[in-house]
């Protein structure tokens, strides 16, 4: 009896703590963890042709013949980069045993260049990188048609140049990774001279440069301003010289066009007589455009006393766009629609003109 007594006892206490567990509460709390948003950079650049000397030339090369081709690249990106033209490589349109044109990163610059012998072209590295986002940086090219080997079959024929711009993060040993061996600062931090010899042969390094001099002086100076005068240009091919015979570029019309480069353009919208402006900031004329008849108009640019057009058949190059289509950074004159050297034009209907002119001042 006593022993049911006490089960009952045991079931009773039992139960009743059961009871209590089921009834009872705590005091607790959450909180949600913060979202982590990784949003990944951007890797991504333009390139422009902003000046060529002597492109006057380039439809009737003769052998001797000097240019240089300069390029803008912008970083439009958010990630700071390194930069390289990729297999810079000039053809001719024919098959020849001696290829008389030599190229070379204009002296002073912060490129060096080396020979690639898997694609038989040549690699330009930038070596004044990073190129943090929003920056812009310039390549200037020297070419040559070498005067003893351009002999009488290459008359009439075409050579053409092209190659790739690219970039890469310059973060995370990134360029080593992708560029491979090419990307050595080893040989970025030797001489000009050196540095094109271990691009190339000594044949060719020693086309430009004897005993450390480089031998094209007049021509690579023309992009400082040097080679018409005493001028000094900013890089864009606007000489800001105070001599005699100076020479600019000039762009007609007075909005202001976008990009790191100077440039003008005529709004139709605007005024009908709009100014004409060399070096960036001197008025040496104006420009009006008439009202269209049957889809064209006609473009007048009327050249300040002492102000008159370079010598050449393409010194005056107009293109025509939509208002919509109005580019984000300066043009490139050389692919403009109309290139020739008169002052009165005749050209299709745009809204908007870019309108380029090769100008020399003689005050």
């Amino acid at each position: 009896m006593k022993a049911k007594l006490a089960l009952s006892i045991l079931i009773i206490i039992f139960v009743f703590a059961a009871s209590l567990g089921a009834t009872m509460a705590w005091f607790t709390d959450q909180a949600v963890t913060p979202e982590n948003v990784f949003t990944a950079g951007t890797v991504e650049i333009s390139a422009d042709e902003t000046l060529v000397i002597n492109s006057e030339k380039m439809s009737n090369v003769n052998p001797g013949d000097c240019f240089v081709k300069c390029f803008e690249i912008e970083n439009e990106g958010s990630k700071a980069i390194e930069l390289r033209l990729k297999n810079f490589i000039g053809q001719w349109n024919f098959d020849n045993a001696n290829d008389p044109v030599y190229l070379v990163p204009v002296p002073g610059s912060d490129w060096v260049m080396k020979y690639n012998d898997d694609e038989n072209g040549f690699d330009f590295y930038y070596t004044g990188g990073p190129v943090p986002a929003g920056e812009t940086v310039q390549l200037c090219i020297l070419v040559i048609f070498d005067g003893e080997i351009m002999g009488n079959e290459f008359q009439e024929n075409i050579f053409t140049l092209n190659g790739n711009f690219e970039a890469v993060q310059a973060s995370n040993e990134a360029p080593s990774e992708v560029w491979g061996v090419n990307w050595d600062t080893d040989w970025f931090a030797m001489n000009e001279e050196a540095a094109l010899l271990a691009g190339t042969d000594a044949t060719y390094a020693a086309y430009f440069y004897e005993g450390g001099t480089f031998k094209f002086e007049p021509c690579a100076e023309e992009t400082n301003g040097n080679g018409n005068g005493n001028g000094n240009d900013n890089g864009n091919g606007d000489d800001n010289g105070d001599d005699n015979g100076s020479e600019e570029t000039a762009w007609g019309g007075d909005a202001e066009g976008d990009g790191a480069a100077w440039w003008y353009y005529y709004n139709t919208g605007g005024n009908e007589t709009q100014a004409v402006w060399a070096g960036q900031t001197i008025n040496i004329g104006s420009v009006t455009v008439s009202d269209p008849v049957n889809g064209e108009v006609t473009i007048t640019i009327n050249l300040n006393s002492g102000w008159a057009l370079q010598a050449g058949n393409e010194t005056v190059k107009i293109q025509g766009y939509a208002e919509n289509d109005v580019p984000v950074s300066r043009p490139s004159p050389g692919d403009f629609d109309y290139k020739g050297n008169q002052l009165v034009v005749t050209v299709a209907e745009y809204e908007i003109y870019a309108i380029h002119l090769d100008v020399e001042g003689s005050n």
